[in-house]
């Protein structure tokens, strides 16, 4: 049996974060499908993560370990990561997998034989920083200077693996494609919600530049609301940003009796939402995969994503799925007006076949990791 290390903090407590998502799904998936081949580990900061980790059901067959405590706040998650390397050698797992590439220095001190890590893409170097944060630019450092002890490296796209390879200098040889899964909200029960009688568009993202929201509401505004319907904008994602003013600012021009703002919906409510819009856009300039497209895309939403990314390479050619350059705020209102008046049919079995056959489900991703764990530790 192979043991698999996760750090905890990489998505116990942060719902509203994809790559903790990620995290999450391929933990579960592993201890559902896979637990008699590999058995999780989860390594917690603090005896409350690991309280959090324990209330939630889907993760009871994973074994928890937490880090010794440490005196003071400077430095205090990698001390106590140096900490249990130095008070633990004995104690090995094979495998220590990084949710993000954003790793201690001499990492490789950790009582682990392999170390793999999933970089999604590289945003954290490509991204124009809104503010300076020098955590940031000490993990990107640090990863560019140490990736060589890494055994697996993955991308969730074709975007996402050249994107790492120029950002970090990784040769594209090296980096492995695992899609994300589209599938989540399919096994959510619908939860209705009262909704106005118009056409619906529905924006989704965090409240961050690169997130590029305030483009669509000012693509609206500036053309007077004049897209041919009577529409409504659902506005959803996490409001509490770093770049939150720029949304905040166009937010605070729209009009208000056709605006519903919301930071998070659960996955019910949101399948709703998405089986009831007219259009769901997912206006984000740079993303390893974009899964609120995917699975808007999945739950048979017509579509509207930024030229490039990853949703518009794999699901541009598809029926009711529309890219543009989504700085561009009159490419922008042309397309929605497009969509509003196209009522495109859909056919959701189509979507969900394409899905399957690439390999877009949150069960294909953790089959194929654990694929690349017993390549990893057989072939040692």
């Amino acid at each position: 049996m192979i043991t698999v290390g996760f750090l905890a903090s990489g998505f116990i407590g942060r719902r509203a974060s994809g790559t903790a998502q990620t995290s999450r799904k391929l933990v579960i998936d592993l201890l559902r499908y896979h637990s008699d081949s590999i058995r999780v580990v989860l390594f917690c900061k603090t005896q409350e993560e690991k309280q959090l980790a324990t209330n939630e059901i889907e993760l009871s067959g994973a074994e928890l370990e937490v880090f010794p405590p440490v005196w003071g706040s400077f430095l205090k998650s990698s001390r106590q990561f140096y900490k249990y390397c130095f008070s633990s050698k004995n104690r090995k797992v094979d495998i220590l997998h990084f949710s993000v590439p954003r790793v201690y220095p001499f990492y490789w001190k950790f009582p682990a034989r392999h170390f793999v890590c999933t970089f999604h893409a590289a945003g954290d170097i490509t991204v124009k920083q809104e503010k300076f944060v020098i955590s940031k630019n000490i993990y990107n450092l640090i990863m560019k200077l140490s990736w060589k002890r890494l055994e697996g490296i993955y991308s969730d796209s074709d975007f996402a693996q050249k994107e790492i390879a120029y950002a970090y200098k990784i040769p594209q040889s090296i980096i492995k494609k695992i899609y994300l899964g589209a599938d989540e909200l399919m096994s959510h029960a619908l939860q209705p919600m009262r909704l106005p009688k118009k056409k619906l568009i529905v924006v989704v993202g965090r409240w961050q530049q690169y997130k590029n929201l305030h483009t669509v509401l000012d693509a609206i505004r500036v053309n007077g609301y004049n897209l041919g319907q009577s529409f409504h904008v659902f506005l959803i994602g996490k409001s509490q940003q770093m770049g939150l003013n720029l949304v905040k600012y166009a937010v605070e021009l729209f009009d208000t009796d056709k605006l519903t703002v919301i930071d998070y919906l659960d996955y019910g409510q949101l399948r709703f939402l998405y089986q009831n819009a007219s259009v769901v856009v997912h206006p984000s300039i740079n993303e390893g995969f974009g899964l609120p497209a995917f699975e808007a895309f999945i739950e048979g939403s017509p579509l509207l994503v930024h030229l490039g990314t990853p949703a518009s390479d794999e699901l541009g050619a598809e029926k009711g799925v529309w890219s543009a350059n989504m700085l561009d705020t009159n490419q922008v209102f042309n397309c929605l007006r497009e969509i509003l008046n196209a009522n495109a049919v859909i056919d959701l079995q189509e979507r969900h076949s394409l899905m399957l056959d690439r390999k877009m489900t949150w069960r294909d991703m953790t089959k194929l990791y654990v694929e690349e764990y017993n390549a990893i530790v057989f072939n040692d």
